[in-house]
């Protein structure tokens, strides 16, 4: 994002705080004029101006500021969604990130379902190769960095092909730090939830046969979060799945703080 367009933002998060959107008159099942608000007053025209100064799109943490605005009333949310199309800007995003990325390490990305009414972007599940020792497992995370990045609700990383010759324990036990934890300590995790899944292991019969979800507090960086471990009935682990409703960021001083 450039310099500019950052100023542009933060100038107009500052006129949307000062201005008073009074939803309370509005029909639920239509649009109606709403002339004490000075934003939804002006012309289409001017609106959709405003509009193009904001986002929805997940690369950015102003999305998260801005949904406010596209959750006020239906005629600010559907000028949003005419002026913003966030599902484009990720697949730019993604298109600019795989130019990045090794060609060897074949990985499919796709998005998960938009929300049923509201139409924002809330998940992303990636395909890629189990990650093993050396070079290959380097070029994967230069993958994953690029997602972990993402404001998303849940991005889930299906790891995919034969485990039991490359990984020391055949399972997700065989994964460091290095997957994910190092990211998550170096503030790099801005998802709500991620997710490992070994898609051979959980496929299998009995891949899935019980689970366990344990709150962890790390002292050392005050970041809270629930792990829920995955295993098959040979007590294999066959998923991980992080969640934090701080994006995986420290806790204020006076509590949690929701993302």
């Amino acid at each position: 994002m450039s310099t500019s367009t950052a100023t542009n933002r933060d100038a107009l998060l500052l006129i949307l705080a000062r201005i008073s959107v009074k939803t309370s008159a509005v029909d639920p099942t239509s649009i109606l004029p709403q002339p004490a608000s000075r934003l939804l007053s002006l012309p289409t025209e001017l609106r959709l101006l405003v509009c193009s100064y904001m986002t929805l799109s997940p690369e950015y943490t102003e999305s998260l500021a801005f949904r406010g605005a596209y959750l006020s009333c239906r005629l600010l949310h559907q000028d949003m969604r005419n002026a913003l199309v966030p599902e484009q800007d990720l697949v730019k995003y993604m298109a600019s990130k795989r130019q990045l990325w090794t060609p060897a390490v074949h990985t499919n990305v796709s998005l998960g379902p938009l929300h049923p009414f509201l139409g924002l972007i809330r998940s992303l599940t990636i395909r890629i190769p189990v990650p093993t020792g050396g070079r290959w497992q380097s070029d994967c995370l230069v993958v994953l960095r690029s997602l972990y990045a993402l404001y998303l609700d849940d991005l889930h990383v299906v790891m995919t092909g034969a485990h039991n010759n490359s990984l020391p324990y055949g399972d997700m036990k065989s994964f460091g730090p290095s997957l994910f934890m190092d990211f998550v300590r170096k503030e790099a995790v801005n998802c709500r939830k991620v997710t490992f899944t070994l898609d051979s292991l959980s496929r299998a019969e009995g891949g899935r046969a019980m689970s366990t979800v344990l709150a962890i507090h790390e002292e050392s960086t005050n970041i809270r979060y629930h792990l829920t471990i995955v295993q098959n009935k040979e007590e294999k682990q066959v998923e991980r799945a992080f969640k934090s409703s701080s994006r995986f960021k420290p806790e204020c001083p006076e509590g949690g703080q929701e993302y």
